[in-house]
């Protein structure tokens, strides 16, 4: 009776802890599923409420399309590691609706100009000289080497246009100065020396100060210029833009009107060839971009991998934002689109060459819509070879 008690104690003892490990493996299991569902979960509310929009908040994060992308499809492979099967399938529809807005800005727009006709390049630069106060000479580098006939500053205050201009001053005029102690300084420099020199005419930043407290969120100061192409007498418009970061409504509620004085001014120019540039601190994605581009008739920059990211430049570049753009009208060509280095600011330089379109420009489209185009070639060249087998065979069998 002793073994048989002892074995009954020891059956119930080994039943005890299996049913425990059970009851852990359940609980474990529900703790992981909910950990799971909440990652997915929230960003993908953000997306879904980037898409309604509607107010400042839900606009902002229609911003950040390409990192719920990769974090969408990082959780799918979390999920599917975890048999979490379901989840899995609302990961890869979270991603395929977030990556959609952004396949139109792999159809790059770099064309090549075959005619070497008349152009200029433009260096965007976002300097942070509240972050770089004293690391002039990367800067000073990058304009050395890059010899753009214009040079676009922002976020620049009186040291940056005293220290950074001694290192240029033999190669350019400043013909703009917007400086301010904020990060809303603005300037424009204009290449003196060399070929291909742009002739530049009314070039101004304002406003540079506001009258009361109620003015200061929106008077932010803009860079409009005319400026002509060495071998064209058509002038173009040259708007140097600069917008609020959504932080808060009351800042988005100035980018608006910020965006609605620029597309004023924009179309006060007639059919004159027009280049909007600078930091909107919104992507293509955001309401305010997309009204910006819609109300000029204008596209935005597109290179070979598609849209620039230039911000937070210490990140690798999926979790970079483009904020730092170019839009300009489709009487122009965009002939080049890249990044710069870093010049030890929390932006990366943008990088483009524009110009004025001719009848004999050649579209050579890259990036997806490259891709596209070849494969169409591909099945037209396909179709003509098997009908002219078929052709003849029929010839052959008459």
């Amino acid at each position: 009776m002793s073994n048989d008690s002892s074995q009954v104690e020891s059956v119930n003892a080994t039943q005890a802890v299996e049913d425990e490990q059970k009851e852990t493996y359940s609980a474990t299991r529900w703790v992981i599923t909910g950990i799971l569902w909440f990652l997915v979960g929230l960003p993908g509310l953000m997306s879904i409420l980037g898409f309604i929009g509607g107010s400042w908040w839900m606009n902002t994060l229609a911003n950040f399309r390409t990192q719920y992308v990769l974090l969408f499809a990082v959780m799918l492979l979390v999920t599917l590691v975890f048999r979490r099967f379901v989840l899995s399938l609302v990961c890869l529809l979270l991603a395929i609706a977030s990556f959609l807005p952004i396949v139109p800005t792999f159809n790059s727009n770099v064309q090549a100009n075959v005619d070497n006709g008349p152009s200029v390049k433009i260096v965007l630069m976002n300097v942070a000289h509240q972050y770089n106060q004293t690391e002039y000479q990367p800067a000073a580098d990058l304009v050395s080497q890059e010899k753009p006939q214009l040079l676009l500053l922002q976020e620049v205050d009186k040291g940056w246009l005293t220290e950074f201009y001694d290192l240029v001053r033999d190669d350019y005029d400043l013909v703009s100065d917007g400086a301010r102690p904020d990060h809303y300084g603005i300037a424009l420099l204009a290449r003196t020396t060399g070929d291909n020199i742009v002739k530049v005419r009314g070039a101004k930043s304002w406003p540079l100060t506001w009258r009361d407290e109620s003015d200061a969120l929106i008077c932010i100061p803009h860079t409009e210029a005319y400026i002509t192409l060495p071998g064209s007498d058509q002038e173009i418009y040259f708007y140097g833009i600069r917008t609020r970061p959504p932080l808060n409504k009351q800042r988005c509620d100035a980018t608006e009107t910020l965006i609605h004085n620029a597309i004023k001014s924009v179309n006060d120019q007639g059919k004159m060839p027009k280049i909007i540039i600078g930091d909107v601190n919104h992507t293509p994605w955001s309401t305010y971009i997309k009204q910006l581009m819609t109300e000029t008739g204008t596209e935005v920059n597109s290179g070979a991998y598609g849209l620039q990211p230039t911000w937070f430049a210490p990140l690798p570049m999926p979790l970079r934002v483009p904020i730092d753009m170019v839009f300009f009208t489709d009487d122009l060509a965009l002939y080049e689109c890249r990044l710069g280095p870093s010049v030890n600011s929390t932006h990366l330089p943008l990088i483009v060459t524009l110009g004025p379109k001719t009848h004999m420009q050649r579209d050579t489209p890259t990036g997806l819509k490259g891709l596209l185009n070849s494969g169409e070639k591909l099945v037209e060249e396909s179709l003509d070879k098997v009908k002219d087998a078929a052709d003849t065979g029929a010839t052959q069998n008459k």
